[in-house]
């Protein structure tokens, strides 16, 4: 008898698993709303990636907002996600909604990187120039690759470069891509540690919008003790060199170069983003990485949704 039980609860645990959901809760979708769905596209940041059942949590996690309704993330059909938005608000057109959309075009990777500089990585720079590929590989895995600039609101470079940098220009229809000031969009050379050395948003346990000591919109984050100890042993390892002279760190958002500020210190679990950001940026920004790197999502339907009374959630 208690073999036969026990058969039973395994099949309604598989039953459970094959809907996409390990318990059954309250729906907060009561009013019914807008359902948004994604075909999950590739994945653009370090490591493996996340699978379907991780990506409806990092989109759950990246809503949970109180100034945003409330959201329900689950699989759609083989491969696809859908994202149902509850309540009045989720009406196209609704700023509430857009701000949704904005924070699901991004992917919320991070990276720190140290940028090439001639000093310490004059034959990793001789073998970049020497090629038109994004990356430079030795004998076991990529050293170094191209990262093209962030822009701004307007559109123009948030990073310029300067005589230390290793830069090369973004090349747009057979010329230089710029800005609307002028300005070249340039891609700089950056140096990438071996996978387990390098620290990335899987170690980021905190991010929170705050402004910088100007005043300026910005992004404090916190790491976990591992981030914190593989971040002190980057920054340790390219602190001012005896003359005095710095190496510039890389902070690398959605796969472009956002700023490079100089290593003046070694730095632990704690650190701050600063740049050129509006303060609808540093929002999103900060929930995009707390809810964790998404790969591209592509919305290819939005329609509006019955009111549902539960719905299955990926617990």
């Amino acid at each position: 008898m208690r073999r036969h039980v026990r058969q039973i609860a395994i099949l309604a645990a598989l039953v459970a698993l094959s809907l996409g959901c390990a318990e059954r809760k309250p729906s907060p979708l009561g009013t019914g709303g807008v359902r948004l769905k994604y075909e999950v596209g590739e994945w653009g940041g370090p490591g493996s990636a996340p699978d379907r059942l991780e990506i409806c949590r990092a989109i759950e996690a990246r809503l949970d907002d109180p100034n945003l309704p409330p959201v329900l993330a689950r699989f759609a059909g083989d491969e696809d996600i859908e994202v149902l938005i509850g309540g009045e608000r989720a009406i196209e057109g609704n700023p509430t909604l857009e701000t949704i959309k904005s924070r699901l075009d991004q992917t919320g990777t991070i990276s720190f990187q140290i940028l090439a500089n001639e000093i310490d990585h004059p034959e990793i720079i001789k073998q970049a120039r020497a090629s038109d590929g994004r990356e430079v590989r030795d004998e076991t895995r990529v050293v170094a690759r191209w990262v093209e600039a962030s822009v701004d609101a307007d559109g123009n470079p948030k990073i310029n470069g300067g005589d230390e940098t290793i830069t090369r220009p973004v090349e747009e229809n057979g010329k230089p891509k710029t800005g609307p000031n002028g300005d070249e969009i340039r891609e700089f050379l950056v140096i990438e540690e071996p996978e387990e050395e390098q620290v990335t948003g899987r170690y980021l346990v905190r991010a929170v919008a705050t402004t910088d000591e100007n005043g300026q919109p910005a992004v404090n984050f916190t790491l976990n003790d591992l981030g914190g100890a593989l971040f002190q042993v980057l920054t340790s390892r390219n602190r001012p060199r005896a003359d005095g002279s710095t190496r510039q760190l890389g902070i690398i958002l959605d796969g472009k170069l956002h700023s490079a500020p100089r290593l003046q210190a070694v730095i632990g679990v704690q650190g701050q983003i600063t740049g050129r950001f509006t303060q609808q940026e540093v929002d999103d920004l900060a929930a995009s990485l707390v809810g964790g790197g998404l790969p591209r999502l592509k919305l290819v339907e939005a329609a509006p949704f019955e009111p549902l009374l539960d719905e299955t959630r990926q617990d």
